[in-house]
């Protein structure tokens, strides 16, 4: 989550950073891509929080049922 986030920032700074030629489109699409990645990394954060609650109140409940599916 913080990668992604993180991502975002070192895309927008290296375009502004190193820019040599600016060419407005391309500030607008760095832009734009910097506070995507940010607002992914904010969504998938809350999400992974909603999850993790609901488990922990699954856990306390002892309704807990862990997914069939296997990661190896």
């Amino acid at each position: 989550m913080i990668a992604i986030v993180g991502v975002g920032f070192l895309a927008t700074s290296i375009h502004f950073t190193f820019g040599v030629h600016r060419d407005p489109r391309i500030d607008l699409i760095s832009i734009v891509l910097g506070m995507f990645t940010c607002a992914l990394g904010l969504v998938i954060t809350v999400l992974a929080k909603f999850g993790y609650l609901q488990k922990k109140r699954q856990i306390y409940e002892g309704t807990f049922r862990p997914s069939s599916s296997t990661l190896f």
